[in-house]
């Protein structure tokens, strides 16, 4: 099932796995199957001794068609395996996740990095920044105002 189709959840809700060993305490490790294309609820996979299991989630972290594949943690409601809860993604670097991003915060000021590209969309408008120093500022109209000094400095300017 790719992260693009549709989920039959009911067929998924009346298919419980077995209760396993340990699921009443135990964190489980699994991963992001896939998202319900309509809710987009998280369906998860994990397996124990008694095998392969697959069933919709709750989540405590935030979610998107991207984490499909990523590796989870997991533990269940009352030790229902019927009630998955995802209670976070697993460290990329011991799981081997795809992590492109890092933010760094300190009350100050707000660092994003990214190894490529970073694009920041509102609407009509972005703000894409490339590794290579490339800067695009796009919108249906663009302002640049200043209480002092505007400047416009690069090795040459192009006006219309």
């Amino acid at each position: 099932m790719s992260a693009r189709e549709p989920m039959d959840m009911a067929a998924l809700a009346t298919a419980s796995p077995a209760p396993g060993p340990l699921l009443a305490t135990a964190m489980v490790a699994g991963e992001l199957a896939a998202m319900d294309a309509t809710s987009l609820r998280p369906l998860v996979r994990w397996s124990d001794t008694l095998g392969l299991h697959t069933a919709p989630a709750r989540s405590l972290v935030a979610l998107a068609t991207a984490h499909v594949g990523a590796p989870l943690a997991l533990m269940f409601l009352c030790g229902d395996p019927a009630q998955p809860v995802i209670v976070g993604l697993l460290d990329a670097a011991t799981a081997g996740a795809r992590r492109a991003m890092s933010v760094d915060a300190d009350g100050h000021q707000l660092v994003l990095h990214a190894r490529q590209c970073l694009q920041l969309r509102c609407g009509a408008a972005s703000i894409t920044l490339h590794a290579d120093g490339t800067v695009i500022v796009q919108g249906t109209e663009v302002v640049s105002r200043a209480e002092g000094l505007n400047r416009i400095l690069g090795g040459s300017i192009h006006l219309n």
